[in-house]
């Protein structure tokens, strides 16, 4: 064998055993440590061979190869490795690797390997490839893993000549059938006649087809042709055809199509929700903040609806004392105004609506009232809105919509949020309207369970006790001053005993009496009569065993029932006594009163009012700073910090008015 000369690229301890073996069986070696030194000699040397360790000390051999192909495309490279495994062997024999050998299997496989990728005739330098000869290529198309078919495109119809096993199994065809018929036995219904035609094209080219062909049971599959012309002296005598199954990847196309597909309307089904229901969140955001009678945002809320696309109608209801039916306070779009009469949801989607509180969407007639059907809006279903805040439910909004499909789960969402602003904004107009209004509905009621306040407050000091005002703390909480007929050691004494008030402080004691400020432990039905828009007038027990007597101000429309229901879902023994409409009492200029509440902080507002509840501004005074700054958890300093701003602000804004 001729000298050959062989880069070796190896840093590792067994290099100088390499080294040796191949100096010995003639390999000319010459070592390098590290991807950068082979860079370097592959510079300056022409090599017949370069065997690499996997592993180096500045990156690995696939560095090695892609240096080598930037000076010399041919030169063999083996991969000689003491590192390796299946991931290296894989990726070795997937691209330009002559051979991987592991140094386990000893130098000289790595010299038997030199001699196989160095085959070389030296008096010409070319290298000597084998031609196969005619039984070899035979042998290779019968057993090769692909249906391979040669047909006459002379004859008609271009029969088959010859078909290899592979095709026999793919189709399901025996050779006696296949043999001299034309392949139109693989068409079927679903066959395209394009693939077909493109096919013929093979007779003067080649072409790469896919199509939907039929094996001999009757089952489909996606068959890949790619076919060429044979020619002899210039014309074409056959044409051969490979045949592959890819039924599995044109599955696999066609699901990400669909996914691709339904993805895409999905996002075209969110972009029109986000689009629709934001602009409507907008438009009734809006309305709720420059509207403050319920008549108005009834109209304009209707308005906005079907301003927007894809809404016909909208109609606004209220619920009555009588149960399961609703009356229409406005309406907007298409059908006209639907006149305001009562009308029976008795086994309705309205009435499901309202009993479970959540938003209904249907286009079965039969599921609606006929005159709130959606065919009278030109609509094809409607979904049903409840407007609920807190534990009031203001009514209903009913959306007319155009196509069944144009509401989906995300939108009712959307709807669900909206109706709770609507109902929200009812509650501040309500509110509102208690206060501006001349008239309010005045309400008494008495309540007869010791686990009220007043009433537990009465039984432990055996003394009327009488409510002076509410505040609400910083978190939100009630608070409520109070007057007990005791003096100041026997009102400590009952509250510190009392179940149903917590963190009680003792504000002042004149003349037998004591000034208290409690929070209830259960304040759950005031802060829902507050929802309902009522504001406490009076309340007192006036001494033991007796009830407590709470008159509040409600708005003039406001509902009693559900005021009294309140009071009863907490408390035993109510008892409603008064209902009577009358004119509200004079007031502070409106003006005066929103200009201090706009100048106030709300800890200077709680303790200017504090003090003034607890008569700090009499002479004597009664109670002491460091006892009100208590009362609201702040160092006595900070309490009067506040107070003094407080008083100022006052009397700046009176006198400015």
């Amino acid at each position: 064998m001729a000298t050959e000369r062989t880069l070796v690229v190896d840093g590792s301890a067994t290099t100088e055993e390499t080294i040796t073996t191949l100096e010995e069986e003639g390999w000319g070696p010459t070592a390098a440590e590290s991807v950068s030194e082979a860079a370097a000699q592959l510079r300056s040397l022409r090599f017949d061979a370069v065997v690499t360790e996997h592993r180096l000390p500045d990156g690995d051999a696939f560095d090695v190869l892609e240096r080598i192909r930037a000076v010399d495309e041919t030169v063999p490279v083996i991969v000689y490795t003491a590192h390796g495994d299946e991931r290296v062997a894989g990726r070795a024999v997937a691209t330009d690797i002559a051979a991987y050998v592991t140094k386990s299997e000893g130098p000289d496989r790595l010299c038997g390997l030199l001699e196989e990728v160095t085959v070389t005739e030296h008096a010409t330098g070319i290298a000597s490839v084998p031609e196969p000869s005619a039984g070899a290529l035979i042998r290779a198309i019968e057993e090769a893993p692909v249906g391979v078919t040669v047909v006459d495109p002379t004859q008609p119809d271009t029969p088959v000549v010859y078909a290899n096993p592979a095709y026999r199994e793919l189709t399901g065809y025996d050779e006696r059938f296949v043999l001299g018929r034309g392949q139109d036995y693989l068409h079927g219904p679903d066959t395209a006649e394009s693939a077909v035609a493109e096919l013929e094209r093979a007779r003067e080219g080649p072409v790469a087809v896919e199509g939907l062909n039929y094996r001999e049971d009757g089952e489909p599959f996606w068959n890949r042709i790619e076919a060429g012309p044979i020619r002899d002296d210039g014309e074409t005598a056959f044409v051969v055809q490979t045949h592959a199954d890819v039924t599995e990847r044109r599955e696999r196309e066609s699901r990400a199509q669909q996914r691709v597909a339904a993805l895409r309307d999905e996002r075209e089904s969110l972009e029109r929700v986000l689009g629709r229901t934001s602009e409507l969140v907008s438009d009734v955001a809006e309305i709720l903040a420059r509207t403050t009678h319920r008549d108005e945002i009834e109209r304009q809320v209707c308005e906005a609806i079907v301003d927007r696309d894809g809404f016909t109608h909208a109609v606004f209801g209220e619920f009555p004392s009588i149960e399961n039916t609703v009356t229409v306070r406005a309406s907007a779009g298409t059908g006209g105004i639907v006149e305001a009469r009562e009308t029976d949801l008795t086994g309705t989607l309205f009435a499901r609506a309202r009993r479970q509180g959540t938003v209904e969407v249907s286009s079965a007639a039969d599921q609606l009232p006929p005159r709130l059907a959606p065919d009278r809006f030109g609509a094809a279903s409607v979904a049903v809105v409840p407007l609920t805040y807190g534990r009031t439910t203001y009514g209903l909004i009913a959306i007319y919509t155009e196509g069944p499909e144009s509401l989906d789960r995300r939108e009712t969402l959307v709807l669900q949020a909206v109706g709770r602003l609507i109902a929200s904004g009812l509650n501040a107009a309500e509110a509102k309207q208690v206060l501006q209004a001349e008239r309010v509905t005045e309400v008494g009621v008495d309540i007869a369970d010791s686990g009220f306040p007043t009433v537990e407050l009465a039984d432990r000091t055996g003394g009327p006790v009488e409510y002076e005002a509410t505040t609400r703390n910083e978190d939100g909480s009630l608070r409520l001053f109070l007057t007990l007929a005791v003096p100041s050691e026997a009102a400590r004494a009952a509250i510190d005993r009392a179940d149903s008030v917590t963190d009680g402080v003792v504000l002042a004691s004149q003349n037998g009496s004591t000034a208290v400020s409690v929070e209830p432990a259960a304040a759950g039905a005031l802060n829902e009569l507050a929802e309902y828009g009522a504001t406490i007038r009076t309340l007192s027990t006036n001494g033991p065993d007796e009830p407590a007597r709470l008159v509040v101000d409600a708005p003039p429309e406001g509902d009693v029932r559900a005021l009294v229901s309140v009071l009863e879902e907490h408390y035993a023994g109510i008892d409603l006594v008064r209902q009577q409409d009358r004119e509200r009492e004079p007031r502070p200029p409106a003006e005066l009163t929103s200009a201090i509440d706009a100048a106030l902080t709300e800890r200077q507002y709680t303790a200017l009012e504090t003090a003034y509840r607890s008569d700090y501004f009499e002479t004597p005074r009664p109670v002491s700073g460091k006892e009100l700054a208590q009362t609201m958890d702040i160092a006595r300093q900070t309490y009067h910090q506040h107070l003094r701003t407080a008083q100022q602000k006052v009397l700046e804004t009176l006198f400015e008015q």
